[in-house]
């Protein structure tokens, strides 16, 4: 049943689960977690009342991951919470490692948000300031300048990046970028700035940046992270 049928004809409530595309930073689609969700997780429409969780299996022990591991459980919650995720349901191996790899940030971030999810009573909200440079734009990006809009063309990644070079885009491994999120996991050796169907703005909880594209400008790699 698509999102529609879902709130057209479930009266009671209905519970989610995602996995995949947030369990690490800029995998392919990731961007559709927020779309699919965000309209009825965040400030619902009245009557509907849904809950979601994600799992982070154990993808924390993957290479990847182990790149910067504090870095990905940061983007790994702040991606759940965008999409309005409430439960991050954690493996034993990733819990074990909590202190150990100094990441308990990541969880207390992660819990502060999940519950609020009604404008009115909330205790706030945020705005985490992110350009995505997602691959599959072709109004950002033009065919005619970056190359064709396919997934699998190395090329492109490589030229949107290389139009960013001065403000820290890079792409380290351009083989992964053109896989599905569920191989990139396991595969991928780097981090990369471009990739397909992420989240080109901002990360956001009832704060909304005014006009971002013209009065700020997007940075990669600070303290080449």
């Amino acid at each position: 049943m698509s999102g529609n049928g879902l709130t057209v004809n479930v009266k009671r409530g209905f519970g989610a689960k995602y996995g995949g595309a947030v369990r690490g930073h800029h995998l392919t689609s990731s961007q559709d977690v927020s779309d699919s969700f965000r309209s009825v997780a965040i400030d619902p429409p009245l009557g509907i009342k849904m809950f979601s969780r994600n799992e982070m299996d154990r993808t924390c022990t993957r290479s990847f991951f182990q790149l910067n591991i504090r870095l990905n459980m940061y983007w790994a919650a702040v991606e759940q919470l965008h999409a309005g995720l409430n439960i991050w349901d954690i493996t034993g191996v990733c819990l074990e490692s909590t202190y150990v790899d100094n990441f308990p940030f990541a969880f207390e971030f992660f819990n502060k948000w999940a519950a609020e999810l009604d404008p009115v009573t909330a205790g706030g909200g945020f705005s985490i300031f992110h350009e995505g440079l997602d691959s599959s734009d072709t109004n950002e990006f033009r065919e005619s300048t970056f190359g064709r809009a396919i997934k699998t063309n190395k090329e492109r990644y490589s030229a949107i990046t290389n139009a960013y070079s001065g403000q820290g885009a890079l792409m380290d491994d351009l083989e992964a970028a053109i896989e599905g999120n569920v191989k990139q996991r396991v595969i991928q050796k780097g981090f990369n700035d471009a990739s397909w169907r992420i989240v080109p703005g901002n990360y956001e909880r009832f704060i909304t940046q005014i006009d971002p594209e013209t009065t700020s400008e997007g940075v990669w790699r600070v303290k080449d992270h």
